[in-house]
């Protein structure tokens, strides 16, 4: 009877441990990626059971400006179109009741670089300042010495390509030059 008891008390003990670890094993993650087309994000969702699934879409002020609930979902592709929606950084995110998965995108044009290019002509401090452009601009040029000491600045209207040179009297042998257009774009070149 001793031994019926044992036998009984074992398989209780291994039953529980068992039941318990498999309390304790992580349910397998969900995954999710974004794809951009224009302004339109493709959503990409994936997970091993079905729940509800809750898209909320946060501008860079954490202000919500959309939200959906997807039910009894393991997985989907939505596209979601931000053409209505201000340029600027966003936070999608995606829950579904166990994990949540957060993206950031980047809704309009992507910041813009400007170009510019200088050549030193060899003649005593004169510098070819280019500027690659296509609409009417201002631009700020600035020039500095290897000190980054200010040598000039100066503003210039420009519509379309703009070339120009600057003569610095053999003041820096190695200028550096700081171009800022209108938007607020920088660009640092030397020769």
């Amino acid at each position: 009877m001793k031994n019926i008891l044992s036998i009984v008390m074992v398989l209780v003990l291994v039953s529980g441990t068992s039941f318990a670890s498999r309390l304790n094993e992580p349910s397998p993650a969900a995954g999710a990626g974004v794809m951009r087309k224009g302004a339109t994000f493709k959503v990409f969702y994936k997970a091993a059971t079905l729940s509800d699934v809750k898209v909320s879409i946060y501008n860079s002020n954490d202000e919500l400006v959309f939200k959906e609930i997807l039910k009894k979902v393991d997985g989907f592709a939505r596209p979601y179109n931000f053409s209505t929606l201000p340029e600027g950084t966003y936070t999608i995110e995606i829950s579904d009741g166990r994990s949540t998965i957060t993206e950031t995108v980047n809704h309009g044009n992507p910041v813009a670089r400007r170009h510019a290019h200088v050549t030193n002509l060899g003649q005593d401090g004169k510098f070819l300042l280019m500027v690659p452009n296509k609409t009417p601009d201002i631009i700020t040029v600035s020039i500095f010495d290897e000190n980054h000491n200010l040598l000039y600045s100066g503003r210039e209207v420009i519509d379309g390509d703009f070339a120009k040179v600057y003569n610095l009297k053999s003041e820096s042998n190695k200028p550096l030059f700081q171009i800022t257009d209108s938007k607020g774009n920088i660009k640092l070149v030397n020769d």
